[in-house]
């Protein structure tokens, strides 16, 4: 296994795939009302890198600038 991988499964992060790659789900509604607003996915993707697990709902707030 790999150190990223190993570091992964260590911080719990979303599902691995036969490859060993890990996956986080995020519901296409979200994904894409995201992607139309630049500064709101700035702030989505600053909140995501300090994650282990999505949480939507803290993830949304940071879209709307809460």
């Amino acid at each position: 296994m790999s150190l990223l991988s190993r570091l992964a499964c260590e911080k719990d992060v979303g599902l691995a795939d036969k490859y060993g790659l890990f996956w986080q789900v995020i519901p296409a509604k979200y994904f894409a009302e995201w992607v139309n607003d630049a500064a709101g996915l700035e702030r989505v993707m600053h909140e995501v890198i300090q994650m282990t697990k999505l949480n939507l709902a803290k993830l949304q707030k940071a879209f709307a600038g809460k």
